[in-house]
């Protein structure tokens, strides 16, 4: 796996993001998480955010209309009690299982959730990372690594997969992250080029 984009290569790649149209076709193959998780993605450039997060309010109110799902199932993981009951937190006597519960479209737990996501959507938080674009679709920050933005996941194979830690949370909270999966939106990624076997636009091979 390469590490990171060599000065060398570095203005080639710039070259190459600003001679294609918007809309192009990344592949970024062998691609290393912070997880240890490998993957090969395919992505579309030049997407607008607030054009995705538009999409994603309208795709929003129909999931909460019921006129896309009827229900809404959820897995997650929780801390039992021995009486039964559940919590997401750790402690002496409870152990680790998995749950999975269905919600109707129309429970109240359905329809809060979509209500505080698009809360979220229309009033998002003010974002503190700085970034310096290079190139279209390319940025870098203060240590000139360089950052594949604007862009969406249309395809995710993996190859390796990560060691991620094990989480618990309540069903209610596992139902937002669901809904929320559901969305245009939550294809709307950031690549760091640090750790990858290679980067191609439109099917040639760039790094």
């Amino acid at each position: 796996m390469s590490k990171v984009v060599t000065i060398e290569q570095k203005q080639t790649v710039l070259n190459t993001f600003n001679a294609n149209p918007s809309g192009c076709f990344i592949a970024i193959n062998g691609y290393e998480n912070a997880n240890g998780e490998v993957s090969n993605y395919q992505l579309r450039s030049g997407v607008n955010y607030g054009t995705i997060v538009d999409k994603s309010i309208e795709a929003l109110l129909e999931i909460k209309a019921g006129k896309t799902v009827d229900k809404i199932s959820v897995q997650c993981n929780v801390w039992q009690n021995e009486d039964g009951t559940y919590t997401n937190r750790k402690a002496a006597g409870r152990k680790l299982v998995s749950i999975k519960q269905d919600y109707d479209v129309k429970s109240i737990e359905v329809q809060e959730a979509c209500d505080a996501i698009l809360q979220g959507l229309q009033n998002p938080r003010e974002v503190t990372t700085s970034y310096d674009k290079e190139a279209k679709g390319l940025y870098s920050m203060d240590d000139d690594t360089l950052y594949i933005r604007e862009c969406v996941v249309i395809n995710k194979t993996v190859i390796t997969n990560g060691v991620y830690p094990v989480t618990a949370t309540l069903p209610v909270n596992a139902l937002k992250d669901t809904i929320k999966k559901m969305l245009p939106v939550s294809e709307y990624r950031t690549f760091k080029l640090e750790t990858f076997d290679s980067v191609a636009i439109n099917g040639t091979v760039i790094i």
